[in-house]
């Protein structure tokens, strides 16, 4: 009867060897947090919510107040209106890209740089990102690329065309597709 126990362990040992284990997920920073540290990030969180939300509207209001006095140069100098309405937009981009900043995180890049090729010449660079939290992280890419950033040429969903970032896109020259259709 003892061997017969000893077999039947060394076998579920055996079975339990072969068996690949699930890595156990580290516990959320909440866990290690002392009191202090949840009341204040429990006070950080709607804050910082009201600030992206604030932030992303008075753009709004700032963008449109500086474009509208200067909309008639489209027609008789579309150069000039051109490189105002790219910087606007290059600020606009800084501003939602700092929210990953004010949130963090710090963007390393590596590889090559694609700087150089926008500087001389046109360049179609597409990128497929994964959800809408990479945006800030793309937006934040493109500040360093020189005039690639107030060129660049969103391709969006249709249901951002009445957003702010989207009405701002559409002035800009930013696509609007609807997902699913041919």
């Amino acid at each position: 009867m003892a061997i017969d126990s000893i077999l039947s362990t060394l076998k579920s040992d055996a079975a339990a060897a072969t068996t690949p284990r699930r890595k156990e997920k580290p516990p959320p920073p909440w866990v290690n947090m002392n009191w202090f540290e949840r009341i204040l990030f429990c006070i950080k969180v709607p804050v910082r919510a009201v600030w992206c939300t604030s932030n992303i509207a008075m753009f709004f209001l700032v963008y449109f107040g500086f474009m509208l006095p200067v909309v008639w140069f489209k027609t008789i100098w579309p150069r000039l209106y051109w490189a105002y309405e790219g910087k606007l937009y290059r600020w606009l981009q800084a501003f939602i890209g700092y929210w990953g900043y004010t949130a963090g995180y710090d963007v390393v890049e590596y590889g090559d740089d694609v700087k150089q090729y926008g500087e001389e010449e046109r360049v179609l660079m597409m990128i497929n990102h994964q959800s809408t939290a990479d945006v800030p992280v793309l937006m934040t890419i493109l500040q360093s690329k020189g005039v690639a950033c107030r060129k660049t040429l969103w391709l969006m969903d249709i249901m951002f065309r009445w957003t702010p970032f989207g009405i701002i896109g559409h002035n800009h020259g930013d696509y609007f597709i609807m997902q699913g259709k041919a």
